[in-house]
């Protein structure tokens, strides 16, 4: 890697490989705005600082160590923002191949996940005695009749099992396996939290 750097001088003293690829990198940042490019130099002087100056060369484990030392001094949207700010200086070193037969970090790491900004709220839902009553009040006020058993026992299904409407309405007779209580969804037909 060191064919690479630039050529240290008389006047230049030697500087470890992470400090040289860093100004290298600064340097070449030119054209963009003073706060992005300051906070390029903090990023990667913390995480220079983490590692040490003359660790080379950046591995995987040492970039995962250091984002999970920022998680409980900083928020996930700055955890992420290091993440890409690293992702940047690592691919640039990459690309002026500096790794050599090294792997580039930035392969390696798949992004940190964000929480959502506004997490949804996950609904109360009602106590089994206020729906028993309901049910129980349904079945006084409704005559017997075949929809209003169908209808009372769909509402049952909903809320016994917490199926949505779009899978109880395609279940077929061979999901059913009723002398086990116990109903197969197809997996066309669910949504799933991922």
């Amino acid at each position: 890697y060191l064919h690479l750097l630039p050529k240290n001088t008389a006047a230049q003293p030697f500087l470890p490989p992470l400090i040289t690829w860093r100004n290298t990198f600064i340097t070449g940042k030119i054209n963009v705005a003073p706060k992005t490019r300051q906070m390029y130099v903090s990023v990667i002087d913390q995480y220079i600082a983490f590692v040490g100056p003359s660790h080379w060369p950046p591995a995987r484990l040492d970039v995962l160590n250091f984002l999970h030392s920022l998680k409980s001094r900083v928020s996930q949207t700055t955890v992420h923002t290091y993440w890409r700010t690293l992702r940047t200086w690592f691919n640039f070193i990459d690309v002026l191949d500096g790794f050599e037969d090294y792997p580039n970090p930035a392969d390696e790491i798949k992004r940190p996940k964000l929480a959502p900004k506004k997490p949804q709220k996950i609904p109360k839902g009602y106590a089994e005695a206020d729906v028993d009553c309901l049910f129980s009040y349904l079945r006084s006020i409704c005559p017997a009749t075949v929809q209003t058993v169908r209808d009372t026992t769909l509402l049952q299904l909903l809320y016994r099992t917490g199926m949505r409407s779009g899978e109880v309405a395609t279940l077929e007779r061979q999901y059913l396996d009723l002398p086990n209580n116990h109903i197969a969804l197809d997996s066309c037909n669910t949504k799933t939290n991922a």
